[in-house]
């Protein structure tokens, strides 16, 4: 069988060349891609020109995309920042909201007793963040109208003064507790001299103690603003003023000085309005008076600020040896700042 080289097949060499001239051009082609648009003249492929500007196109609209979300992303981030913010507000404000329903100060967080004097108490604390604490007391009382007593039956100041130096009634063994100085009547000044006036030789107490508070009523000066809670019996004595708190702590001292028992009384005052005019809620007032013990009527009080025995109009809270025993709220606030106390008293026949 005679054998063709493919030197001597047209066939085979025309197809061969064609081959070549497809691979010139796809190289041609390719180098364009990878090099990007090169446009020499009209005799360039346009195929290569139509896919230069394809590509074109579309790498700018992916710029244009790439752009969006990144900025779409920034918007994201700041609203999940913001979003972050406002959970953490809720989380703290369903924490508040969970502490103000908290039973627990209702249970675990009270207690109640009666504290030495025998006065009723109820202790409390409070452990959650609070801007506002609201103590609201509510009683109903039965008051009796002043017993009738003449201040020359009760025994001299002397007797009374013999009866506690060797107690044997209960009544007078108590009373012995309220001889001896307390926080705010303990005294340095001649307070005695002062209250001696009011108890010549033989003269029954309670007629002494009497005068005694008229004499208060007449040479102390009414003034809420010369003294505090804190205010000792001696600065009272040295100014001649105060508050009701302050004239109750002068009869005290002033009886104590001299061997005489005498309590302190915290209540509250029936108020009465102008004439004509309809009594306003809160105007009543806290108030507070002093006791002397004269056998044999027992504890006898008596209001140097009214000038009055005390009666029906005064509604007594609690005792003990001064204002510091009978505070009606005492405790320790810790943490916050500056705070106000509000005060409204109300006391209503009924």
């Amino acid at each position: 069988m005679a054998l063709n080289s493919i030197n001597t097949n047209a066939s085979a060499m025309t197809a061969l060349s064609n081959l070549m001239a497809t691979q010139n051009d796809l190289a041609t082609t390719q180098n364009v891609i990878s090099t990007g648009k090169k446009i020499n003249s009209a005799k360039d492929n346009g195929a290569v020109w139509s896919i230069a500007n394809t590509m074109s196109g579309k790498v700018t609209a992916l710029d244009s995309v790439t752009d969006s979300l990144n900025r779409a992303q920034s918007t994201i981030d700041v609203a999940m920042s913001a979003g972050q913010q406002v959970s953490d507000l809720l989380t703290q404000m369903k924490a508040k909201a969970l502490a103000a329903s908290d039973t627990s100060l209702d249970t675990a967080s009270r207690t109640d007793r009666d504290d030495y004097f025998g006065n009723p108490t109820e202790l409390f604390s409070i452990d959650q963040p609070h801007t506002q604490l609201d103590v609201l007391a509510e009683s109903h009382v039965r008051v009796e109208p002043r017993p009738e007593r003449v201040s020359r039956d009760s025994l001299s100041h002397e007797d009374v003064r013999k009866l506690l130096e060797n107690p044997s009634l209960d009544e007078a063994r108590d009373a012995v507790q309220f001889l001896f100085d307390s926080p705010l009547t303990k005294f340095t000044g001649d307070i005695a001299a002062y209250g001696i006036v009011s108890f010549p030789p033989g003269r029954p107490l309670l007629a002494g103690a009497i005068e005694l508070m008229n004499r208060i009523h007449k040479d102390f000066r009414y003034d809420t603003t010369v003294t505090d809670a804190t205010t000792p019996v001696d600065r009272v004595y040295e100014i001649r003023a105060g508050v009701c708190q302050d004239l109750a702590h002068a009869g005290i001292a002033a009886m104590r000085s001299i061997g005489l028992p005498a309590r302190y009384v915290s209540g509250y005052l029936l108020t009465q309005p102008p004439p004509g005019q309809q009594r306003m809620l809160g105007a009543d007032a806290s108030h507070a008076w002093f006791s002397v013990w004269a056998p044999p009527f027992g504890w006898v009080d008596l209001d140097p600020t009214n000038n009055v025995l005390v009666g029906d109009t005064h509604v007594t809270a609690c005792w003990g040896r001064d204002y510091g025993d009978v505070a009606p709220v005492a405790g320790i606030i810790l943490g916050g700042h500056d705070h106000v106390v509000d005060v409204g008293v109300d006391v209503i026949p009924v």
